[in-house]
């Protein structure tokens, strides 16, 4: 009695093994299959480029040696106006 049902434990265990094994095969052939109504992949839509500020370039000064100015010319300036009549002490 006891041995029967050992036997059948092993055959069953048999048996299930076979039908992971096919399920697998099945699995890997509908992976295979080819997709006719796929849907179009839309493009990405291309981002406008910011343009960039051209920055004003400083010209640069030249270094020139210190030369000897001329004297400068004495501006007019507004005379004072004398006073004609001084005071008598």
């Amino acid at each position: 009695f006891f041995k029967k049902k050992k036997k059948n434990i092993i055959k069953k265990k048999k048996k299930k093994k076979k039908k992971k094994k096919k399920k697998n095969l099945k699995k890997k052939k509908k992976k295979k299959k080819k997709n006719y109504y796929k849907k179009k992949k839309k493009k990405p839509k291309k981002k406008k480029k910011k343009k960039k500020k051209k920055k004003k370039k400083t010209k640069k000064k030249k270094k020139t040696t210190q030369k000897t100015k001329p004297p400068k010319k004495p501006t007019q300036k507004t005379k004072k106006k004398k006073t004609t009549h001084k005071k008598k002490k």
